[in-house]
């Protein structure tokens, strides 16, 4: 797979669609450490395209943001919310990273923090749905596939309750 690949095994390894295929359907499995090996598996190979095909940059983000949900859910929270600060920082528009920052910052007892980010995941306009669809715990699971830790995070959040830790 990539540049020169084209069949001829001349590629640079395991195509990283099916790596973040792979990670998904683990993640839905519960299976948290294997999918965070299969996203940074793909992320390490979309950045190695990204370095000849700018497309595979967006790719690499997406793959990024897996990483730091699957991270979330092994209870990894900080270093989930460094990867999607970076993710953030990348695309400003990717909702799902401003939601999980939101979450993760109203756990620690960064209220104005967490206002901020779910202020601006809702003002984004370049998001079709913007952060209405992330108040429901259904979607949440069965749509984005974030992790239970995540969701119920998300729900605290938004029900105001007072933060776990901080």
């Amino acid at each position: 797979w990539g540049p020169g690949g084209k069949g001829t095994g001349a590629g640079i390894g395991p195509n990283p669609f099916v790596l973040t295929y792979r990670g998904n359907a683990r993640a839905a499995l519960s299976d948290y450490n294997g999918a965070l090996s299969d996203f940074r598996a793909s992320e390490g190979l979309f950045a190695e395209v990204a370095k000849k095909d700018a497309t595979a940059g967006y790719r690499r983000i997406d793959a990024l943001a897996n990483e730091a949900l699957a991270l979330y859910a092994l209870g990894r929270t900080e270093e989930a919310a460094r990867i999607a600060r970076t993710v953030v920082a990348k695309r400003p528009g990717l909702t799902d990273m401003r939601a999980l920052l939101a979450a993760e910052l109203w756990e620690r007892g960064e209220v104005e923090a967490a206002e901020s980010q779910w202020f601006d995941a809702c003002s984004d306009v370049s998001s079709p749905s913007g952060c209405g669809k992330y108040t429901d715990a259904d979607w949440l699971r069965s749509v984005r596939r974030w992790p239970p830790s995540l969701v119920e995070a998300q729900m605290r959040f938004l029900k105001r309750v007072p933060p776990l830790r901080g």
